[in-house]
């Protein structure tokens, strides 16, 4: 009552910040600045008594007590008494995001209230990388020519801001890395050319900007191998034929059940290119002992040099055997090329 009536101040405290900007990762320390007025509400301002401050929680008078205690801004008074002037660490807020919490007393006793700076991001750990790139054809890709479809693909994560980006670079038959792609998805289409051995390297960076170590996948080799090739053997019944827009320009193509086209190779994946149109048929797909899978080259419209089935294996020798089934009024099935994906 004294105070009031020789100051009448009925101005409550106001509390700014400086320093880092909220909502924003940083992966170096902050020193978020705290400044304290005291306003008078138009008349003379008795002063600052001082400030509380905490993170995540309001520093002023606990409203639960029925009574003072120890401790309490009420009872203790404000945690910096009669000081203006702050500043906190944001790594005090440790990994993550936090909320810095003011609340300033003048000598009247008015409070400013539960002031707030933030979320304040703090993130000094790196990303990273869960799963090296790896390489794989493209299936119902085409038409393939000077070029073959691949996925490249990887995965990496970042407990805390998250993953801003990847950089992936890519080295050709040994050569140095180059900067295939930034991107923020875990994977990506290429086009590349066969006949030469291919390898990847990926980097993470989140999103306060550290950034992971680089992890490499293996080394790939690309072939594509023509239907006339010695790795490919017949059955009796088979025609080649030009077919324009086929890869190399010919396929060899049979139209009676039973007839085989069986390739040879070595390799993790190995893709067939066929012709898909309304006279083609239907085939079946076996790698080495095991079940046959039907495939179907029957489409609306004339597709020329296409990827129409790619099958994984284990990294080694083996041997694949397409089998003509002769479907009805559209029997016939044609063996354009293979292509052949090896880690070397």
């Amino acid at each position: 009552g004294f105070n009031w009536h020789l100051f009448a101040d009925d101005g409550r405290p106001s509390v700014t910040f400086s320093g880092p900007t909220p909502s924003h990762w940083y992966n170096t320390d902050q020193l978020a600045g705290i400044a304290v007025a005291d306003t008078g509400g138009g008349r003379p301002p008795s002063g600052i008594a001082g400030f509380s401050d905490a993170w995540n929680s309001n520093p002023g008078d606990p409203t639960s007590e029925s009574t003072p205690g120890a401790g309490n801004s009420f009872y203790s008074g404000p945690e910096f008494v009669n000081a203006t002037f702050g500043s906190v660490y944001l790594s005090d807020v440790g990994q993550g995001c936090g909320t810095l919490n003011v609340q300033a007393w003048d000598n009247m006793g008015l409070q400013s209230g539960d002031v707030t700076d933030g979320p304040l991001c703090y993130d000094t750990v790196a990303p990273t990388i869960t799963a090296a790139p790896t390489m794989k054809l493209t299936n119902h890709a085409g038409p393939i020519s000077a070029k073959i479809p691949v996925t490249v693909q990887w995965s990496g994560t970042d407990a805390t801001s998250g993953v801003n980006h990847y950089v992936l670079g890519q080295s050709t038959d040994g050569g140095a890395f180059t900067r295939v792609t930034t991107t923020a998805a875990t994977a990506v289409a290429l086009q590349l050319a066969p006949g030469h051995s291919y390898k990847y390297r990926v980097t993470a960076t989140d999103n306060a900007g550290n950034s992971s170590l680089i992890k490499a996948g293996p080394s790939y080799k690309l072939s594509v191998v023509q239907e006339n090739a010695s790795t490919v053997k017949y059955s009796a019944g088979w025609t080649r034929q030009a077919v324009s827009g086929a890869n190399g320009g010919n396929v060899d193509y049979a139209n009676v059940a039973g007839k085989t086209a069986t390739f040879t190779f070595t390799g993790a994946q190995v893709a067939w290119v066929s012709t898909l149109g309304t006279t083609r048929g239907t085939a079946t797909v076996q790698l080495d002992s095991g079940a046959p899978v039907s495939v179907s080259t029957n489409a609306a419209a004339t597709k020329t040099a296409e990827v129409v089935d790619v099958v994984q294996v284990a990294s080694g020798a083996h041997k694949l055997v397409i089998k003509v089934l002769a479907t009805a009024k559209h029997p016939r099935v044609d063996v354009d090329a293979f292509i052949v994906l090896a880690t070397t």
